[in-house]
Order: structure tokens, then sequence, then C-alpha cells
């Protein structure tokens, strides 16, 4: 929320900070200290650091069957407080000169952001993607699960009545869907 106000602790400019490839641990802890989503993995993890300390981290991997060296940006975070200046084009430009990237594709979740940061970027919008949802357990602890745990085939095979829908054999056991806001696909 503050970094949305423009409110910030400090302000660094990329140009006073190096790029390193950050080991696992490292992108899992940061990740899920500075990001909403937290951690996610990735064959290449690029850190921004400062002082020895990780400012900025970008998380890729290659497109699968691609050919041409074609790559999804998975995650991206600024740690929190800070008015990282420049960092994502460093980071980004560093990726693409260093593993020949023809093509990078991103997806935000637009619950929460709005995909500014990527067209700043370069990135051309290719479409929107359509709401989807996740299941709560009303009567369990506080935990959400993805609606691929819970195929209607997944829940007939385990003996759950065949002439009813997902939906109703889900809300049934108590389970109700979550929707999210889709996602954009640039």
């Amino acid at each position: 929320i503050k970094a949305r106000l423009g409110i910030f602790d400090i302000d660094i400019l990329a140009d006073n900070c190096i790029i390193k490839i950050v080991n696992i641990d490292d992108s899992q802890k940061f990740l899920n200290e500075n990001h909403l989503n937290g951690f996610i993995n990735g064959k290449i993890i690029l850190g921004l650091y400062h002082e020895n300390e990780i400012l900025s981290l970008m998380v890729f991997n290659k497109k699968t069957g691609s050919l041409n060296n074609e790559y999804e940006l998975l995650r991206h975070s600024n740690k929190l407080n800070i008015n990282l200046i420049g960092g994502e084009n460093k980071l980004l430009n560093f990726f693409i000169e260093n593993y020949q990237a023809n093509l990078i594709s991103a997806s935000i979740d637009r619950r929460y952001f709005n995909g500014d940061i990527y067209k700043k970027l370069g990135f051309i919008f290719e479409k929107n993607i359509k709401p989807n949802y996740k299941y709560f357990n009303i009567n369990g602890a506080l935990k959400i699960y993805k609606q691929s745990d819970f195929k209607k085939n997944v829940l007939v095979k385990n003996g759950f009545d065949i002439n009813k829908t997902e939906e109703e054999i889900m809300t049934e056991r108590g389970f109700l869907r979550i929707y999210d806001c889709g996602q954009t696909k640039y």
C-alpha cells in the first residue's frame, strides 16, 4: 500500500547496485517477506544487491518447448519500503543480454497489480485471462486450495456422486469457491 502511495523509507539508485545470481534459500526468504504471493521457484533467479542486501529480485523460467530462447518472468519484487530507482530496467536488461532472451512473457494478478511496470519495461499487452477460482474450507484451517486438487473426475474416483457437479460435491464437503479478478498477460 505504501509503495502504491509513493511512500518509501529510502531511495536507492540501481546504478549503485550489482546483480548476482540468487540461491533458492535466499530467494524463498526474500519473496516470502516482500511479495504478496510469496515464493516461486524458477531456473534463473537474479537479484539486485546493495551493500550485500537483496533489494530486488526477478525469477525466470524457460518456456516449455521453446526453441527460440523464450522465457517467462514468474516473479518480480522489490524490498518493502525501498524506492529502487531503475532496478527493474537494470535486472531485465541484464537478463536479456546474458541469457539471449528473444521473448519474455509475464502475467499479473489483476487483484493487486495493474501492469504499469511491465508497460514501462516495454512489454506489450497480449490478453486478459478470465477470473479463476480456488476453494476455501469453511470448517477447517484457514487455507486456500487449488481447484486442480478437486476436479470432478478426481472426486468421482474418490467415491463421490458422478451425478453431482464439482461445485455441489465441494459445497457438501464444506468448501466454498473464492474467485480472483483474472490475470493480464504481457
